[in-house]
C-alpha cells in the first residue's frame, strides 16, 4: 500500500506499507522527495513520531542534496557524449567495424558495429554496461589482491553487481560484491570501497574498531567517503 501524507512538521512524504517489513525507515531521494517504509500494522501515530524525531536529520539531508551534492544528469547515450572511466571523462564514439563490442582506444570509448546506423538508446546503454562490468571485474581484482596482502586476508569470491543503495558489501563467507558503477570513480575511491569491504572480513560491523582498521590502511578514508557522498550522482547512468 502506497499513500502520500503530510507530517505535523508540514513535510510531504510517500508512505509505503509492506506486509513483511519489520523496520521503520526513511529515505531522502536525490530530488529531496521523502519515502517512509513501514509494516502494514504499524500505527500512524508511531510513524508521525518517527518523522518528528528525525526532523533535524531530514532537514540536514535536504540541505546537503540542494547545496553540496552534485546534481544528477541522465545520459542520452549518443555519439560525442562523455563517460567517466577511472575518474576522467572520455568521449563515446561509434566506429564501423566488423565486431559488435565496446573498447577503450585512443582516449575514447568506442562502440564497434558491423554497419553504420542509428541504434536504440537501450542497446547502447547495455553495451556500455557490459563493458564497465567486464573491466571493473579485472581492475577490482587487481586492487583487491594488493590490499589482501596488506591486511593478510583472502576473499572467497568477487562479484560485480548493480547495487542500488550501496557501493559494496561483504558476506561472512568472504564473498565481496562491488558495484560496476564504481569504475567511473577515481582509483583512490575504488580503493576506499575495497578496503572498506575487506575490513569487514575482520570486523563484521561499523564499530570504532572497524574504522580504526580502515584508517590503518587508508588514513584519508574520510575524504574519500565524503567524495562519494557529494559525487555519487555522477556515477550513474
Amino acid at each position: 500500500m502506497i499513500k502520500r501524507f503530510k507530517s505535523s512538521e508540514n513535510l510531504d512524504y510517500l508512505l509505503i506499507r509492506q506486509r513483511r517489513r519489520k523496520t521503520l525507515t526513511i529515505t531522502i531521494n536525490a530530488d529531496n522527495s521523502i519515502v517512509v517504509k513501514a509494516s502494514k500494522t504499524l500505527p500512524q501515530q508511531r510513524i508521525d513520531k518517527f518523522i518528528k524525531d528525525k526532523l533535524q536529520w531530514i532537514k540536514k539531508a535536504i540541505f546537503f542534496n540542494s547545496n553540496e551534492k552534485t546534481p544528477y544528469k541522465p545520459k542520452d547515450f549518443i555519439e560525442g557524449e562523455k563517460f567517466l572511466y577511472l575518474g576522467k571523462e572520455y568521449p563515446f564514439l561509434i566506429d564501423q567495424k566488423a565486431k559488435n563490442n565496446v573498447i577503450f582506444e585512443d582516449n575514447a570509448l568506442r562502440l564497434r558495429v558491423s554497419k553504420a546506423c542509428k541504434f536504440p538508446k537501450k542497446y547502447i546503454e547495455k553495451r556500455l554496461i557490459d563493458w564497465y562490468k567486464l573491466n571493473s571485474h579485472r581492475i577490482f581484482l587487481e586492487r583487491i589482491s594488493f590490499y589482501e596482502k596488506m591486511l593478510n586476508i583472502t576473499i572467497s569470491d568477487l562479484r560485480v553487481k548493480t547495487l542500488k543503495r550501496t557501493w559494496g558489501n561483504c558476506s561472512k563467507k568472504g564473498e565481496i560484491s562491488i558495484s560496476w558503477k564504481l569504475l567511473m570513480a577515481p582509483l583512490e575511491i575504488i580503493d576506499y570501497i575495497i578496503v572498506h569491504e575487506l575490513c569487514h572480513l575482520i570486523h563484521h560491523n561499523h564499530s570504532s574498531s572497524f574504522w580504526r582498521e580502515v584508517e590503518k590502511v587508508m588514513p584519508e578514508y574520510k575524504k574519500h567517503k565524503r567524495w562519494l557522498r557529494v559525487n555519487e550522482n555522477i556515477l550513474k547512468f
